[in-house]
């Protein structure tokens, strides 16, 4: 593991304001600082434009923004999707028989719980940023951590009940996930998923994800 991608699986740093409230580090290109000391929270991410999950418009999309007691930023509504974003479903697919003889092994179980993975084609090996594409086994209570999709991906669901940010997708839903995304993915009683991505995502432990802190004791920061 090369030593950015063990920075970029640290938590975020915590300060302190002048009241003696934590408030999350600076990032680099954030130039608005609060009375106390603290970066404005609105500015760890560009306003979205056009696309909420549900509406899709001209203007930015209002949200709130809130610290919560492990450094994560909880935004909501959060600005999940792209508006290139697309999802399809064919029919027709409800008992879809999977080889016996495919081999899986544990796929990063650092950002995700539960999760094997079959490689059909990697040239990540060849280009740390480059294309693949497999087969992945959720077990029941499998989820992943919040990700940011700096490229393509699509997923076909092909077994059991597929999540992703809150929404279930059932076998024959194809999904395509566009730059921009920001996602989490679980299942509650497993699946299995074909999926195909052309460029490395970028992980986002600064940013809520419900999934993950689902039995810990996080709360909001008081204002």
């Amino acid at each position: 593991m090369s030593q950015n991608d063990q920075m970029s699986k640290r938590p975020p740093t915590l300060k302190l304001d002048k009241t003696g409230q934590p408030c999350i580090k600076d990032p680099q290109n954030s130039t608005t600082i609060s009375e106390e000391g603290c970066p404005v929270l609105s500015d760890f991410l560009e306003p979205p434009l056009g696309y909420n999950g549900t509406n899709k418009g001209e203007g930015p999309i209002p949200r709130n923004s809130q610290l919560m007691s492990n450094g994560q930023v909880k935004f909501d509504p959060f600005p999940y999707n792209s508006i290139n974003d697309r999802e399809f479903k064919f029919l027709g697919m409800e008992n879809v028989s999977l080889p016996t003889d495919l081999e899986f092994v544990p796929y990063h179980p650092e950002v995700r719980k539960g999760v094997e993975i079959h490689t059909i084609f990697s040239l990540v090996d060849q280009d740390p940023q480059g294309p693949d594409a497999a087969i992945l086994k959720y077990e029941a209570g499998a989820f992943v951590a919040l990700h940011e999709h700096i490229g393509y991906e699509m997923v076909l669901v092909l077994t059991g009940d597929y999540i992703e940010n809150g929404v279930t997708f059932k076998p024959g839903s194809l999904i395509l996930r566009s730059p921009g995304t920001f996602h989490t993915m679980a299942s509650i009683n497993g699946c299995t998923i074909l999926a195909t991505r052309y460029i490395k995502v970028k992980q986002r432990p600064d940013l809520w994800n419900e999934f993950a802190v689902l039995h810990e004791d996080v709360k909001p920061v008081s204002e």
